[in-house]
């Protein structure tokens, strides 16, 4: 399962200017 801490290490992979993973996910497409 992936939870909010895998969700957060992918987001601030892609923006490590926003904190909040979960609110990068939002505005990209899931990341493999």
């Amino acid at each position: 399962m992936y939870g909010k801490e895998v969700t957060i290490q992918l987001g601030f992979a892609f923006n490590p200017n926003v904190i909040t993973g979960d609110l990068n996910l939002s505005n990209q497409p899931p990341a493999k």
